[in-house]
């Protein structure tokens, strides 16, 4: 890409409070859909949204850099390390401590595992394992995972692995070129994400190639060649009613999506293009500064703070949330999980404070090679902690012999009982859709059902031994 044509592409970096009230948006919607709110089924596609603006900026800085000639790859993973470390790391502590606190040997061994993922940044590739083997990201298990929510940031990092190195790639072939190779990457991605979806939806929905293009989407966006008038005062007054309707119209599929989708939608595919077109149109909506009914929504200063604070919000919802759940395990009241949200909320605003922003802003370890260092004895630490509970026994020191010998018996009789993958305790059984039942044999002319607690799942071996010798005829 020459120098001079792709300082017309990319303008000059300033301050969008748009942005950050889109953030707002998007992390609410995560937020209250994990804290179940019925209203927000469709929560999930906040970090969809969330790709859409991390593609959009990241893209940017990237190719000012390189077009001004002053692009580093050390620069550019200081800046990574500024913006993600610290507040991971925090976090990561945090739930070490929840995890010692709420989680029994077994679940801390797993636990640990997820620890080391989560370090190194490979979450979503974990995360997809074990949800191949027991369901999937939206299947209701007695499971808890205090880091579930970091398979996002193992997309995200391993996309920037590779994009800074796509962009120096592509810089001879010429502004238009380029921008249509991102294109067509967009478009492989899309389309493998479309057919994958259909056989391997936990792959399509944790792996970096499937979810690829929602971040492109942001990169296509703040690299399309333009012409520099178009963000003159002239230009704004022409295009003013066309930003206006496509900033509602983004507002707008975003809200269709977060109120109408639900667990049952198949997801990402297809289903992915109204939250990800949405937050394209609300971000490009904003680009001349022109305000928008939209914009003057996601400016408001409230609007503008949770957005501020949605990475630590982000960070400490879930497992909150997670650990509300092992407290009141029978479908907590609302007041209850008020009280998490408000600690989250709480959590967020220190992490932001005291964490992020000093980091961010060269407060604390001003230097590179400052950062480096801390940033690797971070992970050190973690990678140590996250081996020590998943090949130390669970840390069981916790507890005396004869609790350790309960809750391994326990646990495998559970197993041996009810599969994993049918444990749903919280939901009402009126509720349980169809396909959440377990049943012992498939195939048959009637069907008998067992329905009850514990008393009634420790019968289970018993009646599908009878059921396997015949004991039944054709009933399931």
């Amino acid at each position: 890409m020459e120098v001079s044509r792709q300082s017309r592409l990319v303008p000059t970096q300033h301050y969008r409070p748009d942005i950050d009230g889109l953030r707002a948006l998007a992390v609410l919607a995560v937020v209250l859909y994990h804290a179940g709110l019925p209203l927000v089924s469709g929560g999930y596609v906040g970090v969809d949204v969330f790709f859409v603006i991390s593609g959009y900026l990241i893209s940017r800085n990237v190719a000012d850099e390189i077009a001004a000639g002053r692009f580093t790859f050390a620069g550019f993973y200081e800046r990574r390390a500024r913006r993600i470390l610290p507040a991971l790391s925090a976090l990561l502590i945090g739930s070490a401590m929840l995890a010692v606190l709420l989680l029994t040997p077994a679940e801390v061994t797993r636990y640990g595992r997820t620890l080391l993922a989560a370090t190194l940044g490979l979450s979503n590739m974990l995360f997809r394992a074990m949800a191949t083997a027991g369901g999937g990201y939206f299947q209701d298990t007695s499971e808890p995972q205090l880091l579930l929510h970091t398979w996002s940031l193992g997309v995200e990092e391993q996309f920037y692995v590779l994009l800074p190195f796509v962009l120096l790639a592509l810089r001879p072939l010429g502004t238009r070129t380029a921008w249509a190779v991102l294109l067509g990457l967009a478009f492989a991605s899309f389309a493998w994400s479309a057919w994958t979806l259909g056989f391997k939806p936990n792959y399509t929905f944790y792996v970096v190639f499937p979810r690829a293009w929602e971040l492109l989407a942001g990169s296509l966006l703040a690299l399309r060649p333009r012409r520099a008038e178009v963000l003159q005062p002239a230009a704004v007054g022409r295009t003013g009613l066309a930003r206006e309707i496509a900033a509602l119209a983004g507002l707008g599929a975003i809200a269709f999506a977060v109120l109408g989708y639900g667990k049952a939608t198949l997801f990402p595919g297809p289903a992915a293009l109204p939250p990800v077109l949405g937050a394209c149109s609300l971000i490009w909506a904003g680009e001349s500064g022109r305000r928008t009914f939209a914009a003057r929504l996601l400016t408001l200063r409230p609007v503008v703070f949770v957005g501020l604070i949605s990475y630590s919000l982000y960070l400490w919802h879930w497992p909150v949330l997670v650990a509300e759940r092992l407290l009141v395990p029978f479908a907590p009241p609302p007041a209850a999980t008020a009280l998490a949200l408000g600690l989250a909320f709480a959590l967020a605003v220190m992490s932001c404070f005291l964490v992020e922003q000093p980091f961010r802003r060269r407060q604390l370890l001003a230097g590179r090679r400052a950062v480096f260092s801390a940033g690797g004895a971070a992970m050190a630490a973690m990678l140590l902690l996250g081996a020590s509970a998943a090949l130390g026994g669970g840390w069981s020191w916790r507890f005396d012999a004869r609790t350790v010998a309960a809750l391994a018996g326990n646990e495998a009789r559970a197993l041996d009982v009810i599969p994993n993958s049918c444990l749903d305790w919280r939901r009402a059984q009126r509720e349980a859709p169809a396909d959440a039942l377990c049943p012992i044999r498939r195939g048959g002319a009637t069907k008998v059902a067992f329905i009850g607690d514990s008393h009634v799942a420790q019968m289970r071996p018993a009646v599908a031994k009878l059921a396997e010798e015949g004991a039944f005829g054709d009933r399931d």
